[in-house]
């Protein structure tokens, strides 16, 4: 399947004799909803389908079938699509030179594709040029790996230089009218944080999640080209910014120097009993969770034993959190992990009650 790579596949309609289901609802964020509990509530999805394979002279060797329509992405796409209002939005990398005009050692960057929901047609796309420093910030060829967060007219994500964007959407859904960019945040510029994006993972991100008025952003600050030196250990780990403004209403940086590697795993925002939450897996193995107006920190759990320790290599036994957290039924679970070109240490899967306040971990620092 050579192409398939390069292939995005949307809205599979009921094949043969299957009962043509209704329009999907909307999934306009990572995991469908803040609760990062992916699961689907349309009913009899479809079943038998097959994507177009092509034999090695690129012709049809097996035609498509219940297919409603593919799109062509780029070479890597490590995000998952979302839905809202009749759009489709993806991140990609580029596929080839998109203007004649520009150089080809600029044309390379972050792609994000929107496509009309209904047949595919591509309605617009932007390019972010690459930031052309250290190579675990922005390697070249690279997805834009932030799945985006939409409510109503506004959608938001991070860009490959690690920029918070706020975009209008309103007149791409009535009048196909390319989005007006509200604000932008750097948080490099800003903040002094030093992202570090796993290269064989290509580009993968946190994503941004929303609650309320705020929104909440792991800022990626990680090792350099090292894997092993710190470079912004006070930089912030968690911000929290307006929606509407992109004002900067708290920071957190409780991982600070024991940064493991890399901090690619998105905020939760939950209430559970009645009490709002963030919930973060951070780059030292911690998860924490914060008041998601003050940025207090409510709890906290060490997912490792104490007496373990981490290598560069995979061949030790700490690690740190890649994965999203997810809630139901008001607990909390969460795995450990690695970046996947930094080998293949054990993790573990938790699940946390997070009712409870102070530290929550299994084991207890001494005093």
């Amino acid at each position: 399947m050579p192409n398939v790579a390069r292939r995005f596949f949307l809205s599979v309609a009921a094949a043969l004799a299957l009962p043509q289901t209704l329009p999907a609802a909307d999934w306009p964020m990572l995991g469908r909803e803040s609760m990062h509990n992916a699961v689907s509530p349309e009913k009899n999805p479809p079943i038998d389908f097959q994507f177009a394979v092509p034999d090695d002279n690129g012709q049809p060797k097996h035609p498509a079938r219940g297919i409603t329509w593919s799109a062509e992405l780029g070479t890597r796409t490590v995000m998952s699509p979302v839905v809202s209002d009749g759009l489709v939005w993806i991140g990609t990398n580029p596929i080839r030179p998109d203007d004649d005009k520009i150089p080809s050692k600029e044309w390379d960057g972050g792609i994000l594709l929107c496509f009309r929901e209904s047949d595919g047609k591509p309605l617009w796309r932007q390019r972010t040029p690459r930031l052309r420093t250290a190579w675990p910030q922005d390697f070249p060829m690279s997805a834009l790996g932030s799945v985006p967060f939409i409510e109503g007219n506004r959608l938001w994500f991070m860009n490959n230089r690690n920029e918070v964007i706020c975009l209008d959407i309103s007149r791409l859904k009535t009048d196909n009218v390319t989005p007006t960019e509200v604000w932008k945040y750097d948080t490099i510029k800003e903040l002094n944080v030093f992202p570090h994006l796993p290269l064989m993972q290509g580009g993968a991100a946190a994503s941004v999640v929303g609650y309320q008025d705020k929104l909440y952003v792991v800022t990626h600050n990680g090792v350099d080209e090292s894997h092993i030196n710190i470079p912004s250990p006070k930089a912030p780990s968690l911000i929290c910014l307006e929606k509407a403004t992109g004002k900067l209403v708290w920071k957190d940086n409780s991982p600070g120097k024991n940064i493991l590697h890399v901090q690619i795993s998105s905020p939760l925002v939950c209430e559970v009993n009645g009490r709002p939450q963030v919930i973060v897996g951070q780059g030292d193995g911690w998860l924490r969770s914060f008041d998601p107006k003050t940025g207090q920190l409510l709890w906290k759990c060490d997912l490792n034993a104490k007496n373990t320790t981490y290598d560069l290599g995979g061949t030790g036994d700490r690690n740190y959190i890649v994965a999203a957290p997810v809630l139901y039924e008001n607990r909390v679970y969460i795995a450990t992990g690695t970046d996947v070109e930094r080998g293949m240490g054990p993790g573990a899967l938790y699940c946390i009650d997070p009712t409870k306040d102070g530290d929550v971990s299994r084991e207890l620092e001494d005093g």
